[in-house]
Protein backbone atom coordinates (compact mmCIF):
# COMPACT_ATOMS: atom_id res chain seq x y z
CA UNK A 1 0.00 0.00 0.00
CA UNK A 2 1.85 3.90 -0.86
CA UNK A 3 2.09 5.77 1.93
CA UNK A 4 -0.07 8.88 1.59
CA UNK A 5 2.48 11.22 1.84
CA UNK A 6 5.21 9.43 -0.42
CA UNK A 7 4.60 12.04 -3.21
CA UNK A 8 5.15 14.95 -0.84
CA UNK A 9 7.86 17.22 -2.25
CA UNK A 10 9.01 19.49 1.37
CA UNK A 11 8.14 19.08 4.53
CA UNK A 12 6.74 21.99 6.34
CA UNK A 13 9.81 23.52 7.50
CA UNK A 14 11.61 23.19 4.02
CA UNK A 15 8.73 24.51 2.29
CA UNK A 16 9.31 27.83 5.18
CA UNK A 17 12.60 28.10 4.03
CA UNK A 18 11.85 27.84 -0.10
CA UNK A 19 9.56 30.24 0.63
CA UNK A 20 11.31 33.01 3.24
CA UNK A 21 14.11 32.39 1.09
CA UNK A 22 12.79 33.80 -2.09
CA UNK A 23 11.24 36.21 -0.81
CA UNK A 24 14.08 37.60 0.84
CA UNK A 25 16.18 37.35 -2.84
CA UNK A 26 13.71 39.33 -4.32
CA UNK A 27 13.06 42.44 -1.95
CA UNK A 28 16.09 43.97 -3.37
CA UNK A 29 15.19 43.63 -6.51
CA UNK A 30 12.65 45.65 -6.28
CA UNK A 31 12.94 47.82 -3.13
CA UNK A 32 15.47 51.01 -2.53
CA UNK A 33 18.95 49.68 -0.68
CA UNK A 34 19.17 51.21 2.49
CA UNK A 35 21.02 54.24 2.99
CA UNK A 36 24.25 54.29 2.84
CA UNK A 37 24.79 50.37 0.62
CA UNK A 38 25.05 50.27 -2.40
CA UNK A 39 22.84 48.26 -4.70
CA UNK A 40 25.30 45.79 -5.17
CA UNK A 41 25.48 45.04 -1.24
CA UNK A 42 21.76 45.04 -1.12
CA UNK A 43 21.34 42.42 -3.51
CA UNK A 44 24.24 40.19 -1.90
CA UNK A 45 21.76 41.08 1.31
CA UNK A 46 19.20 39.10 -0.62
CA UNK A 47 21.29 36.17 -1.93
CA UNK A 48 23.26 36.11 1.91
CA UNK A 49 19.95 35.65 3.21
CA UNK A 50 18.54 33.32 0.23
CA UNK A 51 21.55 30.85 1.46
CA UNK A 52 21.10 31.27 4.85
CA UNK A 53 17.38 30.35 5.40
CA UNK A 54 18.08 27.70 3.11
CA UNK A 55 20.82 26.49 5.51
CA UNK A 56 18.82 26.43 8.49
CA UNK A 57 15.74 24.90 7.36
CA UNK A 58 17.25 22.14 5.02
CA UNK A 59 15.25 23.65 1.80
CA UNK A 60 17.70 21.31 -0.34
CA UNK A 61 21.13 19.79 0.59
CA UNK A 62 23.36 22.25 2.29
CA UNK A 63 26.39 21.30 -0.20
CA UNK A 64 23.32 22.35 -3.17
CA UNK A 65 22.64 25.49 -1.78
CA UNK A 66 26.59 26.76 -1.75
CA UNK A 67 26.79 26.29 -5.29
CA UNK A 68 24.33 29.46 -5.57
CA UNK A 69 26.89 31.93 -5.88
CA UNK A 70 27.96 30.72 -9.09
CA UNK A 71 24.53 31.82 -10.55
CA UNK A 72 23.03 34.42 -8.51
CA UNK A 73 26.48 36.69 -8.10
CA UNK A 74 26.90 37.11 -11.89
CA UNK A 75 22.86 36.99 -12.96
CA UNK A 76 22.28 40.07 -10.52
CA UNK A 77 25.69 42.29 -11.15
CA UNK A 78 27.39 41.13 -7.58
CA UNK A 79 30.63 39.98 -9.38
CA UNK A 80 31.60 38.74 -12.45
CA UNK A 81 31.74 34.48 -12.72
CA UNK A 82 35.26 34.43 -12.39
CA UNK A 83 35.27 36.32 -9.16
CA UNK A 84 32.77 34.15 -7.97
CA UNK A 85 34.13 30.79 -8.90
CA UNK A 86 37.61 31.19 -8.30
CA UNK A 87 37.15 30.85 -4.05
CA UNK A 88 35.91 27.14 -4.98
CA UNK A 89 39.58 25.97 -6.41
CA UNK A 90 41.47 28.21 -3.68
CA UNK A 91 44.31 26.55 -2.22
CA UNK A 92 42.82 25.50 0.91
CA UNK A 93 39.92 23.24 -0.48
CA UNK A 94 42.75 21.02 -2.27
CA UNK A 95 44.10 21.37 1.01
CA UNK A 96 41.49 19.59 2.54
CA UNK A 97 40.73 17.49 -0.49
CA UNK A 98 44.60 16.03 -0.04
CA UNK A 99 43.50 15.30 3.76
CA UNK A 100 40.62 13.61 2.86
CA UNK A 101 42.62 11.41 0.45
CA UNK A 102 45.78 10.57 2.88
CA UNK A 103 42.38 9.86 5.80
CA UNK A 104 40.83 7.45 3.08
CA UNK A 105 43.91 5.62 2.76
CA UNK A 106 43.95 5.04 6.38
CA UNK A 107 40.48 3.57 6.56
CA UNK A 108 41.51 1.59 3.78
CA UNK A 109 43.78 -0.42 5.09
CA UNK A 110 42.09 -0.24 8.29
CA UNK A 111 44.93 1.37 10.39
CA UNK A 112 42.34 3.58 12.23
CA UNK A 113 40.52 0.50 13.51
CA UNK A 114 44.24 -0.77 14.57
CA UNK A 115 44.55 2.27 16.60
CA UNK A 116 41.45 2.20 18.08
CA UNK A 117 41.42 -1.18 19.14
CA UNK A 118 45.17 -1.31 20.59
CA UNK A 119 43.66 1.88 22.83
CA UNK A 120 40.47 0.49 24.15
CA UNK A 121 42.82 -2.55 25.12
CA UNK A 122 44.42 -0.76 27.18
CA UNK A 123 42.40 1.09 28.80
CA UNK A 124 41.78 -1.18 31.87
CA UNK A 125 38.69 -1.94 33.65
CA UNK A 126 37.41 1.32 35.32
CA UNK A 127 34.73 2.75 33.13
CA UNK A 128 35.64 6.38 33.35
CA UNK A 129 39.63 5.35 32.48
CA UNK A 130 38.16 3.26 29.01
CA UNK A 131 35.87 6.37 28.21
CA UNK A 132 38.94 8.91 28.34
CA UNK A 133 40.95 6.61 26.44
CA UNK A 134 38.36 6.44 24.19
CA UNK A 135 37.85 10.27 23.75
CA UNK A 136 41.73 10.74 23.56
CA UNK A 137 41.51 8.09 20.41
CA UNK A 138 38.63 10.14 18.89
CA UNK A 139 39.86 13.44 19.31
CA UNK A 140 43.31 12.78 17.87
CA UNK A 141 41.75 11.03 14.88
CA UNK A 142 39.26 13.74 14.32
CA UNK A 143 42.12 15.86 13.73
CA UNK A 144 43.25 14.28 10.51
CA UNK A 145 40.32 11.99 9.58
CA UNK A 146 36.54 13.30 9.26
CA UNK A 147 34.39 13.75 12.99
CA UNK A 148 31.87 11.42 11.09
CA UNK A 149 34.43 8.53 10.65
CA UNK A 150 35.98 8.73 14.15
CA UNK A 151 32.56 8.59 15.57
CA UNK A 152 31.77 5.80 13.36
CA UNK A 153 34.91 4.13 14.55
CA UNK A 154 34.91 4.20 18.25
CA UNK A 155 31.09 3.57 18.23
CA UNK A 156 30.99 0.24 17.06
CA UNK A 157 33.32 -0.47 20.19
CA UNK A 158 32.29 1.17 22.00
CA UNK A 159 28.49 -0.44 21.46
CA UNK A 160 29.65 -3.42 22.36
CA UNK A 161 31.26 -2.90 25.71
CA UNK A 162 28.04 -0.99 26.83
CA UNK A 163 25.93 -4.06 25.58
CA UNK A 164 28.08 -6.79 27.52
CA UNK A 165 27.97 -4.23 30.64
CA UNK A 166 24.08 -4.15 30.19
CA UNK A 167 23.80 -7.60 30.49
CA UNK A 168 25.95 -8.14 33.07
CA UNK A 169 23.97 -5.13 35.51
CA UNK A 170 20.55 -5.45 34.04
CA UNK A 171 21.18 -1.77 32.25
CA UNK A 172 17.86 -0.88 30.52
CA UNK A 173 19.19 1.88 27.84
CA UNK A 174 16.32 4.54 28.44
CA UNK A 175 18.36 4.74 31.94
CA UNK A 176 22.39 3.53 31.28
CA UNK A 177 23.99 6.27 32.36
CA UNK A 178 27.50 4.44 31.43
CA UNK A 179 26.30 3.99 27.77
CA UNK A 180 25.21 7.95 27.71
CA UNK A 181 28.02 9.03 29.21
CA UNK A 182 30.30 7.12 26.39
CA UNK A 183 28.42 7.86 23.95
CA UNK A 184 28.43 11.25 24.37
CA UNK A 185 31.73 11.34 25.37
CA UNK A 186 32.87 10.03 22.09
CA UNK A 187 31.29 12.74 19.63
CA UNK A 188 31.81 15.72 21.92
CA UNK A 189 35.54 14.40 21.54
CA UNK A 190 35.17 14.12 18.04
CA UNK A 191 34.42 18.15 17.58
CA UNK A 192 36.66 18.89 20.24
CA UNK A 193 39.59 17.27 18.48
CA UNK A 194 37.97 18.28 15.20
CA UNK A 195 39.58 22.32 15.67
CA UNK A 196 42.97 21.04 16.56
CA UNK A 197 44.33 21.28 12.84
CA UNK A 198 43.42 23.13 9.66
CA UNK A 199 41.81 19.77 7.90
CA UNK A 200 40.55 18.84 11.10
CA UNK A 201 36.91 20.82 10.14
CA UNK A 202 36.09 23.15 7.52
CA UNK A 203 35.30 26.22 9.12
CA UNK A 204 39.53 26.17 10.01
CA UNK A 205 40.34 25.90 6.55
CA UNK A 206 37.54 28.55 5.79
CA UNK A 207 39.34 31.09 7.82
CA UNK A 208 42.55 30.55 7.39
CA UNK A 209 41.73 30.97 3.52
CA UNK A 210 39.50 34.11 4.08
CA UNK A 211 42.37 35.86 6.08
CA UNK A 212 44.96 35.04 3.59
CA UNK A 213 43.09 37.45 1.19
CA UNK A 214 42.47 41.48 1.26
CA UNK A 215 42.86 43.46 3.36
CA UNK A 216 43.83 41.15 5.74
CA UNK A 217 46.87 39.00 4.23
CA UNK A 218 47.11 37.66 7.69
CA UNK A 219 48.87 33.98 6.82
CA UNK A 220 48.23 31.11 9.50
CA UNK A 221 50.40 28.14 8.89
CA UNK A 222 49.21 24.68 9.58
CA UNK A 223 51.86 24.76 12.72
CA UNK A 224 50.83 27.81 13.94
CA UNK A 225 46.99 26.78 14.21
CA UNK A 226 48.20 24.01 16.19
CA UNK A 227 49.95 26.18 18.38
CA UNK A 228 46.53 28.13 19.13
CA UNK A 229 44.30 25.37 18.70
CA UNK A 230 45.96 22.37 20.26
CA UNK A 231 46.23 23.53 23.80
CA UNK A 232 42.10 24.60 23.77
CA UNK A 233 41.90 20.53 22.74
CA UNK A 234 44.32 19.36 25.73
CA UNK A 235 42.44 21.06 27.98
CA UNK A 236 38.86 20.74 26.85
CA UNK A 237 39.21 17.14 26.52
CA UNK A 238 39.72 16.01 30.32
CA UNK A 239 37.19 18.81 31.36
CA UNK A 240 34.78 17.37 29.24
CA UNK A 241 35.58 13.57 30.21
CA UNK A 242 35.30 14.62 34.14
CA UNK A 243 31.90 16.71 33.77
CA UNK A 244 30.81 13.85 31.77
CA UNK A 245 31.73 11.09 34.48
CA UNK A 246 32.75 12.66 37.63
CA UNK A 247 29.81 15.10 37.52
CA UNK A 248 26.74 14.20 35.70
CA UNK A 249 27.15 10.56 34.83
CA UNK A 250 28.72 9.53 38.40
CA UNK A 251 27.89 5.67 37.67
CA UNK A 252 30.76 6.01 35.52
CA UNK A 253 32.91 5.91 38.80
CA UNK A 254 30.78 3.35 40.46
CA UNK A 255 33.42 0.39 40.92
CA UNK A 256 31.04 -2.25 40.80
CA UNK A 257 30.25 -1.63 37.36
CA UNK A 258 33.83 -2.60 35.50
CA UNK A 259 34.75 -3.74 31.47
CA UNK A 260 34.10 -7.12 31.86
CA UNK A 261 37.23 -9.52 31.56
CA UNK A 262 34.89 -11.03 28.31
CA UNK A 263 34.70 -7.32 26.40
CA UNK A 264 38.31 -7.08 26.87
CA UNK A 265 39.09 -10.68 25.30
CA UNK A 266 36.51 -9.96 23.03
CA UNK A 267 38.56 -6.76 21.84
CA UNK A 268 41.85 -8.63 21.71
CA UNK A 269 40.62 -10.82 19.83
CA UNK A 270 39.32 -8.27 17.29
CA UNK A 271 42.52 -6.69 17.06
CA UNK A 272 44.39 -10.77 17.15
CA UNK A 273 42.51 -11.01 14.07
CA UNK A 274 44.12 -8.29 12.45
CA UNK A 275 47.15 -9.73 12.82
CA UNK A 276 50.78 -7.91 12.79
CA UNK A 277 50.71 -4.48 11.65
CA UNK A 278 50.85 -5.10 7.47
CA UNK A 279 53.05 -3.87 4.88
CA UNK A 280 50.54 -1.25 3.30
CA UNK A 281 49.82 0.21 7.52
CA UNK A 282 53.46 0.67 7.49
CA UNK A 283 53.34 2.43 4.18
CA UNK A 284 50.53 4.52 4.82
CA UNK A 285 51.73 5.30 8.08
CA UNK A 286 55.06 6.66 6.37
CA UNK A 287 53.10 8.69 4.04
CA UNK A 288 50.64 9.96 6.59
CA UNK A 289 53.83 11.06 9.23
CA UNK A 290 55.53 12.70 5.98
CA UNK A 291 52.89 15.05 4.86
CA UNK A 292 51.65 15.69 9.08
CA UNK A 293 55.95 16.52 9.66
CA UNK A 294 55.87 18.76 6.17
CA UNK A 295 53.02 20.59 7.46
CA UNK A 296 54.20 21.34 10.59
CA UNK A 297 57.62 22.35 9.60
CA UNK A 298 56.66 24.59 6.14
CA UNK A 299 57.91 27.69 7.74
CA UNK A 300 61.56 26.22 7.38
CA UNK A 301 61.31 24.01 4.45
CA UNK A 302 60.39 27.65 2.94
CA UNK A 303 63.70 28.65 3.45
CA UNK A 304 65.36 26.51 0.89
CA UNK A 305 64.99 28.06 -2.53
CA UNK A 306 63.48 25.00 -4.56
CA UNK A 307 60.88 24.34 -1.79
CA UNK A 308 59.80 28.07 -1.23
CA UNK A 309 56.49 28.16 -2.85
CA UNK A 310 55.10 25.18 -1.22
CA UNK A 311 52.26 25.48 0.72
CA UNK A 312 49.87 23.72 2.97
CA UNK A 313 48.00 22.46 0.05
CA UNK A 314 51.02 21.48 -2.12
CA UNK A 315 52.40 18.98 1.19
CA UNK A 316 48.63 17.22 1.06
CA UNK A 317 48.33 16.99 -2.54
CA UNK A 318 51.58 15.66 -2.40
CA UNK A 319 50.85 13.11 -0.19
CA UNK A 320 47.64 12.18 -1.50
CA UNK A 321 49.52 11.32 -4.90
CA UNK A 322 51.99 9.50 -3.05
CA UNK A 323 49.57 7.20 -2.48
CA UNK A 324 48.41 6.42 -5.76
CA UNK A 325 51.78 5.45 -6.90
CA UNK A 326 53.47 3.72 -4.05
CA UNK A 327 53.07 -0.19 -4.15
CA UNK A 328 51.01 -1.82 -1.06
CA UNK A 329 53.24 -4.90 -0.90
CA UNK A 330 49.58 -6.33 -0.15
CA UNK A 331 50.00 -9.89 -2.96
CA UNK A 332 46.75 -11.25 -1.88
CA UNK A 333 44.69 -9.72 -4.69
CA UNK A 334 46.41 -8.16 -8.30
CA UNK A 335 43.97 -5.02 -7.89
CA UNK A 336 45.66 -3.61 -4.41
CA UNK A 337 48.87 -2.96 -6.06
CA UNK A 338 48.48 0.59 -4.81
CA UNK A 339 48.10 1.68 -1.58
CA UNK A 340 45.15 3.51 -3.12
CA UNK A 341 43.24 3.29 -5.65
CA UNK A 342 40.85 6.24 -7.30
CA UNK A 343 37.76 3.97 -6.61
CA UNK A 344 38.52 4.21 -2.66
CA UNK A 345 37.61 7.85 -3.43
CA UNK A 346 33.79 7.38 -3.81
CA UNK A 347 32.81 8.09 -0.43
CA UNK A 348 34.66 11.32 0.32
CA UNK A 349 33.12 14.09 1.44
CA UNK A 350 32.94 15.73 -1.88
CA UNK A 351 30.06 17.88 -0.40
CA UNK A 352 32.13 19.66 1.83
CA UNK A 353 34.81 20.77 -0.61
CA UNK A 354 31.87 22.63 -2.20
CA UNK A 355 30.20 23.68 1.01
CA UNK A 356 33.73 24.73 1.45
CA UNK A 357 34.01 26.74 -1.42
CA UNK A 358 30.46 28.27 -1.50
CA UNK A 359 31.16 29.76 1.76
CA UNK A 360 34.51 31.33 0.48
CA UNK A 361 32.58 32.73 -2.55
CA UNK A 362 29.91 34.67 -0.61
CA UNK A 363 32.36 35.76 2.08
CA UNK A 364 34.59 37.03 -0.66
CA UNK A 365 31.17 39.04 -2.29
CA UNK A 366 30.68 40.28 0.86
CA UNK A 367 34.25 41.60 1.62
CA UNK A 368 34.70 42.68 -1.79
CA UNK A 369 31.37 45.13 -1.50
CA UNK A 370 30.88 47.51 0.72
CA UNK A 371 28.27 45.09 2.50
CA UNK A 372 30.77 43.79 5.19
CA UNK A 373 32.04 47.84 6.31
CA UNK A 374 28.03 48.37 6.37
CA UNK A 375 27.41 45.70 8.64
CA UNK A 376 30.50 46.27 10.84
CA UNK A 377 29.29 49.97 11.11
CA UNK A 378 25.62 48.66 12.18
CA UNK A 379 27.35 47.00 14.99
CA UNK A 380 29.01 50.60 16.06
CA UNK A 381 27.06 50.25 19.49
CA UNK A 382 29.42 47.63 20.62
CA UNK A 383 32.50 49.24 19.77
CA UNK A 384 33.02 50.56 23.87
CA UNK A 385 33.04 47.27 24.91
CA UNK A 386 36.33 45.44 26.38
CA UNK A 387 38.20 42.89 23.37
CA UNK A 388 37.38 40.21 26.13
CA UNK A 389 33.74 41.15 26.18
CA UNK A 390 33.48 41.10 21.99
CA UNK A 391 35.56 37.64 22.13
CA UNK A 392 32.97 36.36 24.43
CA UNK A 393 29.81 37.98 22.87
CA UNK A 394 30.77 36.58 19.81
CA UNK A 395 31.80 33.24 20.18
CA UNK A 396 28.84 32.68 21.83
CA UNK A 397 26.57 33.83 19.97
CA UNK A 398 27.86 32.00 17.22
CA UNK A 399 28.59 28.53 19.16
CA UNK A 400 24.62 28.74 19.96
CA UNK A 401 23.66 29.53 16.51
CA UNK A 402 25.68 26.10 14.93
CA UNK A 403 23.61 24.30 17.75
CA UNK A 404 20.58 24.80 14.66
CA UNK A 405 22.80 25.56 11.13
CA UNK A 406 25.94 23.90 9.50
CA UNK A 407 28.71 25.12 11.55
CA UNK A 408 30.61 26.18 8.04
CA UNK A 409 28.00 27.59 6.96
CA UNK A 410 27.24 30.13 9.70
CA UNK A 411 31.28 30.75 9.93
CA UNK A 412 31.27 31.65 6.32
CA UNK A 413 28.59 34.26 6.60
CA UNK A 414 29.42 35.73 9.95
CA UNK A 415 33.36 36.14 10.11
CA UNK A 416 33.21 38.77 7.09
CA UNK A 417 31.16 40.67 9.14
CA UNK A 418 32.93 40.53 12.28
CA UNK A 419 36.49 40.54 10.46
CA UNK A 420 35.17 44.27 9.15
CA UNK A 421 33.53 45.02 12.62
CA UNK A 422 37.18 44.56 13.85
CA UNK A 423 39.02 46.30 11.50
CA UNK A 424 36.64 49.38 12.38
CA UNK A 425 37.22 49.08 15.98
CA UNK A 426 40.98 48.88 15.43
CA UNK A 427 41.13 45.27 16.91
CA UNK A 428 43.40 42.49 15.69
CA UNK A 429 40.39 40.70 13.12
CA UNK A 430 42.25 37.53 14.24
CA UNK A 431 41.86 37.84 17.99
CA UNK A 432 37.60 37.79 17.39
CA UNK A 433 37.61 35.69 14.12
CA UNK A 434 39.90 32.84 15.82
CA UNK A 435 38.03 32.29 19.00
CA UNK A 436 34.92 32.72 16.60
CA UNK A 437 35.59 30.02 14.41
CA UNK A 438 36.58 27.38 17.18
CA UNK A 439 33.64 27.67 19.52
CA UNK A 440 31.66 27.28 15.60
CA UNK A 441 32.39 24.06 16.17
CA UNK A 442 31.44 23.46 19.83
CA UNK A 443 27.98 22.52 19.28
CA UNK A 444 26.53 19.94 21.96
CA UNK A 445 23.27 20.30 22.76
CA UNK A 446 21.18 19.23 19.62
CA UNK A 447 21.33 16.09 17.99
CA UNK A 448 20.85 18.12 14.57
CA UNK A 449 24.26 20.24 15.81
CA UNK A 450 27.37 17.63 14.27
CA UNK A 451 27.07 14.66 12.56
CA UNK A 452 28.87 13.12 15.61
CA UNK A 453 25.70 14.14 17.93
CA UNK A 454 23.28 13.17 15.13
CA UNK A 455 25.31 9.72 15.17
CA UNK A 456 25.18 9.13 18.88
CA UNK A 457 21.20 10.01 18.84
CA UNK A 458 20.65 7.31 16.93
CA UNK A 459 21.64 4.53 19.55
CA UNK A 460 19.63 3.92 22.60
CA UNK A 461 21.42 5.66 25.42
CA UNK A 462 21.34 9.14 24.06
CA UNK A 463 17.99 11.12 24.24
CA UNK A 464 17.63 14.81 23.26
CA UNK A 465 16.96 15.93 27.00
CA UNK A 466 20.66 14.06 27.93
CA UNK A 467 22.32 15.72 25.40
CA UNK A 468 20.96 18.99 26.41
CA UNK A 469 21.83 18.63 29.71
CA UNK A 470 25.60 17.61 29.46
CA UNK A 471 25.76 19.63 26.46
CA UNK A 472 24.47 22.75 27.84
CA UNK A 473 27.34 22.56 30.42
CA UNK A 474 29.89 21.79 28.14
CA UNK A 475 29.22 24.70 25.82
CA UNK A 476 29.57 26.88 28.09
CA UNK A 477 32.84 25.46 29.57
CA UNK A 478 34.28 25.67 25.97
CA UNK A 479 33.60 29.19 25.40
CA UNK A 480 34.90 29.97 28.24
CA UNK A 481 38.33 28.81 27.79
CA UNK A 482 38.77 28.92 23.99
CA UNK A 483 37.65 32.79 24.37
CA UNK A 484 40.07 32.32 27.66
CA UNK A 485 43.05 30.58 25.82
CA UNK A 486 43.42 31.54 22.23
CA UNK A 487 43.22 35.20 22.44
CA UNK A 488 46.05 34.97 24.90
CA UNK A 489 48.31 32.69 22.46
CA UNK A 490 47.68 34.27 18.89
CA UNK A 491 49.99 37.30 19.45
CA UNK A 492 52.99 34.92 20.52
CA UNK A 493 52.23 32.56 17.32
CA UNK A 494 50.91 34.69 15.12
Amino acid sequence: MRNKNSHRTYSSLELLGLIMGLIAVMVPLFTAAPEGLSLQGWRLVGVTSLMAFWWIFSTIHISATALIPLIAFPLLHITDAKAASEPYASPVVFLLLGGFIIASALQRWQLHRRIALTVATKCGKKIDRVILGFMITVACLSMWISNTASTLLMLTIASSLIETLSKKHHLKPDNNHIGTAMMLGIAYSASIGGIGTIVGTAPNAFLVEFLTNQPYNIEISFISWMAIALPCVFILIPITWFVLTHVIFRECVNPKFLILPKSQESMQDDLDKMGPISTPEKRVSMVFLAVALGWMTRPLLNKIHLLAPINDASIGIFGAIALFLIPSGYTACSNDNRLLRWEDTNELPWGVLILLGGGLSLASAVSNTDLASWLGAKLSMLENLQINELILLFSASISLLTEMTSNTATTATFIPIITSFAQRSGVDPLLLAMPVTLTASCAFMLPIATPPNALIFSTPYVTVAKMAKAGFAINIIAVIIICSISPWIIPLVI
